[in-house]
């Protein structure tokens, strides 16, 4: 089995990759921990780009390492893209099985006004999606 976590800088990223942790996997479970840089929003800054790069790979670190704790092994993948189309194209070109994606909770009308990453890639996904709710008190 291979399974895609999604995850960003924000604190819906956090209940994914502890519950990617807690679960009971198979044993030759494949986990790829990636984040996506949408450089669209750098295109007049790109200098900042490598800036967003270097914060994806240190969020990255942290997931690798809580995983790690769980004796599960995660590579890494820093995205370059729209995380909407980005991850549904990573997860078709590795093979994933299974994407765990956060939600932000945003009501109806947020979802409206500033898209849905996880409602995106459970729309075009190849595979099974599984969108990871945290607790809304944190």
């Amino acid at each position: 089995m291979k399974v895609l976590i999604a995850i960003d800088s924000s604190l819906a990223s956090q209940p994914i990759l502890e519950e990617a942790a807690a679960r009971p996997w198979p044993k030759d479970t494949a986990f790829c921990i990636a984040s996506a840089v949408d450089v669209g929003r750098f295109a007049e800054l790109p200098a900042l780009i490598d800036d967003a790069k270097r914060e994806s790979e240190q969020i990255l670190k942290a997931g690798v390492a809580l995983l790690g704790r769980a004796s599960h092994i995660a590579t890494t993948g820093v995205l370059l893209g729209s995380p909407r189309k980005a991850i549904s194209a990573y997860a078709s070109e590795w093979g994933a099985d299974l994407i765990l994606v956060g939600s932000h909770g945003h009501s109806a009308i947020g979802r409206f006004l500033l898209g849905s990453v996880a409602e995106s890639v459970a729309v075009h996904a190849h595979c099974s999606v599984e969108v990871i709710r945290g607790n809304p008190g944190r």
